[in-house]
């Protein structure tokens, strides 16, 4: 999912994109094996990373190597506001252009 504005903010600075990917490890997926992965994007360049997303779906095209992220239990931010979701953020900052 694509959130514009961002729904997370860095220090008090905000963004103009926010995307989401869903992780689970099963169908029916429980608390312990549930996740976000959350990439936040400013206006810029193309993006490699949501085209590579858009293309592959994966999750390891876009990740690098997640060395700088934030990390939370919280919900999801969509319906159906399902809780105990891990959330982890990475912390760079994309560009991503308005084409």
């Amino acid at each position: 999912q694509f959130h514009a504005p961002a729904e997370h903010e860095f220090d008090g600075d905000e963004f103009d994109l926010e995307m989401h990917v869903w992780c689970s490890t099963t169908a029916n997926v429980s608390s312990a094996n549930r996740a976000i992965y959350a990439e936040v994007f400013d206006k810029g360049d193309s993006s490699s990373v949501v085209d590579g997303f858009v293309a592959t779906k994966a999750v390891p095209a876009i990740a690098g190597n997640m060395m700088n992220f934030y990390s939370y239990v919280g919900s999801a931010t969509y319906p159906d506001c399902v809780e105990d979701v891990n959330w982890y953020i990475n912390t760079e900052v994309g560009e991503v252009s308005d084409a």
